[in-house]
């Protein structure tokens, strides 16, 4: 009983330090660089591949001078969509950027105004943000408190690990009073 109790423990051990470091890293990731003003977007669609692949956590940052043609910018479309494309004109008229996706095959409709951009892509990491739209989709509310579902499932495991542990460590501490003569 003692070893199982040591490897339930040892186990128990691993994944809380397993848990706090992938929190970590996610904080690192997704709000880390909003310390120094980069914003992370999830991308939802095809429409800069290969350029930036569905799936990815992009990063951008505002602008420091005028985007430019060639620009890849997350803007604003007129229903308030985060968009992802690249400046491929500048309407000399009216000074608005026209704008497509790398993959599509014709520019995006409406014009985009300064008002509309939200900055430069700076970088991206691919998948990333799946796996951040899978925690965001799939909330749980417990009063006026809203958890992901891998929150709960992961406190579930802990739970559980703590109980055995303490079912193992009662029957080592009990004496084996079944004797037989």
């Amino acid at each position: 009983m003692e070893r199982a109790y040591k490897t339930v423990k040892a186990a128990d051990k691993l994944y809380t330090w397993s848990i706090i470091l992938l929190i970590w890293v996610l904080a690192l990731l997704v709000a880390g660089p909003r310390i120094v003003g980069i914003k992370p977007y999830v991308v939802m669609s095809g429409s800069m591949e290969p350029t930036i692949s569905t799936g990815a956590m992009v990063y951008v940052k505002e602008f420091e001078d005028k985007p430019q043609i060639g620009d890849v910018t997350a803007f604003y479309t007129k229903d308030q969509t985060a968009v992802i494309h690249r400046i491929v004109d500048v309407d000399t008229a009216t000074g608005a950027y026209i704008t497509k996706g790398d993959a599509n095959s014709t520019i995006d409709a409406g014009e985009i105004t300064d008002s509309d951009i939200i900055g430069k892509y700076q970088k991206h990491i691919p998948r990333l943000g799946y796996f951040i739209a899978g925690l965001e989709s799939h909330i749980l509310q417990i009063g006026p408190v809203k958890l992901p579902a891998l929150v709960l499932i992961l406190l579930g495991i802990k739970l559980f690990l703590d109980g055995i542990k303490v079912l193992l460590k009662k029957e080592a501490e009990e004496p084996d009073t079944n004797w037989e003569i």
